[in-house]
């Protein structure tokens, strides 16, 4: 995703969403992408990622990124936007294939 945090100029956001294959050897493997540009104010996301990166630069200005209490919500954001993207692979792979159920396996993102 590009201009995410500081707003372009022409009121686009432009975005670049990527599948991805998790598995157990920690490699991730890209499956699909595609780009799309929004014009308008920030989206739900946008806002999201912009308190992510607030969190973010929070942390890095107390010392770090060790699973301590301050830390918390930095990773429970990163869980949530994970989460919701394979939520969103599953609904989309189950539109396509006549609604059938996807099972969406439980990975621990801690």
């Amino acid at each position: 995703m590009n201009d995410f945090v500081i707003e372009h100029p022409d009121g686009l956001s432009t975005y670049r969403v990527y599948e991805k294959a998790p598995n157990l050897s920690d490699n991730i493997q890209v499956t699909n992408g595609e780009a799309i540009d929004l014009a308008g104010g920030p989206p739900q996301n946008t806002m999201m990622w912009r308190t992510f990166v607030t969190l973010c630069h929070s942390l890095d200005k107390q010392g770090g990124w060790d699973h301590s209490d301050a830390t918390r919500e930095c990773r429970l954001l990163a869980n949530v936007a994970l989460q919701t993207k394979r939520i969103l692979i599953a609904l989309a792979k189950s539109a396509e294939n006549s609604f059938e159920e996807i099972v969406i396996d439980d990975i621990d993102y801690e």
